[in-house]
């Protein structure tokens, strides 16, 4: 109880007030809502690859908080706001939240002008500039180095649903900062087509930026005619088809998505035989 006291005030002792000024919906659950922050300073806070955290006090009994990852550009939030995607988990629609989210139909009923409080950043993966990331270890590895700063010459990413957003955040960032000599391959899994998050602000990345490629995974059976990516689930074998090799010191693999999903990354790389300091998790 302590600890999560302690938590619970270190992530809001110092919260924003952050208002709703444009919420755009991208698939059939999930918006882009974008916050303008009261002071305009505020927003560059948010390095590429770091989270914020929203709180919800329903009541003097209850009180509800998740993160949510930036995913404009460095510049844009000089102007003060900051955008992020997010899941609604409404009732009935998902067998893991029978009964809907605590937060996010909260956060889909919000009208443009609403204010929230948010707090932060929350940082345990961030981009800081010319190709070098900073990376906070996570508990599930074991830990010698408690910080690293690395510069990788392979990026290997795996999303997986909204997990995307820190991870597009990242590669974003790299290419922004023309750094092209970092050559970065994405594989990102949804259930179907129709749910792939920011697929137009991918495709125009992989466009622009010869050194960005992504590869799309959607569930088995749920594939069109015209469907040209990977079907099934993300596995060791589709890590092995599209990842890096284990033996390039230069090569870091990073990932977020479902709990199943980062399990499975953790068993992979550690079965390809890769350092346990070469791969993380947001």
């Amino acid at each position: 109880m302590k600890s999560a006291c302690l938590k619970f005030l270190f992530l809001f002792f110092d919260t924003k007030e952050a208002k709703l000024t444009e919420k755009i919906q991208v698939s059939p659950d999930s918006y882009i809502f974008r916050f303008t922050l009261s002071n305009q300073k505020d927003a560059m806070a948010y390095p590429a690859g770091s989270h914020f955290a929203i709180l919800r006090i329903p009541n003097s009994s209850e009180a509800f908080t998740k993160k949510y990852t930036p995913i404009n550009t460095i510049e844009s939030m000089k102007q003060g706001y900051i955008d992020t995607v997010i899941k609604i988990y409404r009732p009935n629609t998902d067998p893991n939240f029978p009964q809907g989210g605590k937060l996010t139909p909260f956060l889909e009923n919000l009208k443009i002008g609403d204010v929230i409080k948010i707090s932060g950043p929350i940082i345990s993966i961030k981009y800081d500039k010319q190709g070098f990331i900073d990376v906070i270890r996570k508990k599930q590895q074991e830990d010698k180095k408690a910080k690293q700063r690395i510069k990788p010459k392979n990026l290997f990413l795996i999303a997986g649903g909204t997990g995307i957003a820190p991870v597009f955040s990242i590669a974003q960032q790299i290419c922004l900062d023309q750094q092209k000599d970092i050559k970065i391959t994405l594989l990102y899994a949804n259930r179907t087509e129709k749910d792939i998050l920011l697929k137009e602000q991918i495709d125009d990345l992989q466009k622009q930026y010869e050194n960005f490629k992504v590869v799309y995974v959607i569930d088995s059976g749920k594939q069109t005619q015209s469907w040209n990516g990977e079907v099934g689930r993300i596995d060791q074998n589709m890590i092995q088809k599209y990842g890096p090799t284990s033996t390039d010191k230069d090569n870091y693999v990073m990932f977020c998505g479902p709990k199943g999903m980062v399990k499975m990354c953790f068993e992979a790389f550690k079965n390809l035989g890769f350092d346990p300091y070469h791969y993380f998790r947001f």
